[in-house]
């Protein structure tokens, strides 16, 4: 099951989040890297910014997750997230902290500044021993949520490439694909663990990567077109 979407919107659907707490996902999403169904308290990894393609209502991003199925709408909205990513409007790639609770109906997204193009950088979610979880960039805490405002624990790691539209270019190319390596997950001791092996996930045929089909703990993904 596909969990853990990271919510992308217009800037339209930017401004009618201000008002209310989560909003609906008006569009598929699509993903290319690598996952792993594992109980844990985090997840941590390198990956490279590049700046890609994205259309008038498009988004292209690179992210670490630790997510868990919800009770009401699978596929759910249970996830905290840490990653970069360019967006419609953007001028070029943005760091960005994001969760997301289906259990208690809250969300939030926090842009963080300019990602520089060709830099690789770490993006760290952690979960605390009262259930909240810290969202880091390169070490530093952008945003927190409480046990009480999240009310679940995670049940995957996942590190991905994401578009919003089919259009979007997804991140990397065939001359310069986008590396995740470095890869940590934090088991349910509060002990972390390095290069978890993951499971290839393209949702789309342009969507490349050379994860091995009995997994990889370090990868590269590209869109094909480009």
């Amino acid at each position: 099951m596909k969990i853990g979407h990271r919510l992308v919107f217009s800037v339209l659907m930017l401004v009618i989040g201000l008002l209310i707490a989560k909003p609906s996902q008006a569009l598929a999403n699509y993903y290319d890297g690598g996952y792993k169904v594992i109980l844990n308290l985090g997840s941590s990894g390198l990956i490279e910014t590049q700046n890609p393609y994205v259309s008038s209502n498009g988004s292209s991003s690179a992210w670490v997750m630790s997510a868990a199925p919800g009770p009401y709408n699978p596929p759910a909205q249970n996830y905290v997230q840490s990653g970069w990513a360019k967006d419609a409007g953007f001028s070029g790639p943005q760091y960005f902290v994001e969760y997301s609770s289906d259990v208690t109906g809250l969300w939030d997204i926090r842009y963080i500044g300019a990602a520089s193009v060709g830099s690789t950088n770490r993006y760290e979610v952690s979960f605390d021993n009262t259930g909240g979880a810290a969202m880091r960039v390169n070490g530093t805490d952008y945003l927190y949520a409480s046990g009480s405002t999240l009310q679940w624990l995670p049940t995957h790691i996942e590190f991905l490439g994401e578009i919003y539209d089919p259009s979007d270019q997804s991140p990397g190319s065939n001359y310069n694909p986008v590396s995740f390596g470095g890869l940590y997950y934090k088991d349910t001791s509060q002990s972390w663990h390095s290069n978890p092996l993951c499971y290839k996930w393209a949702d789309l045929s342009t969507q490349r990567n050379n994860i091995l089909s009995s997994g990889s703990s370090q990868w590269e993904i590209w869109d094909s077109r480009y």
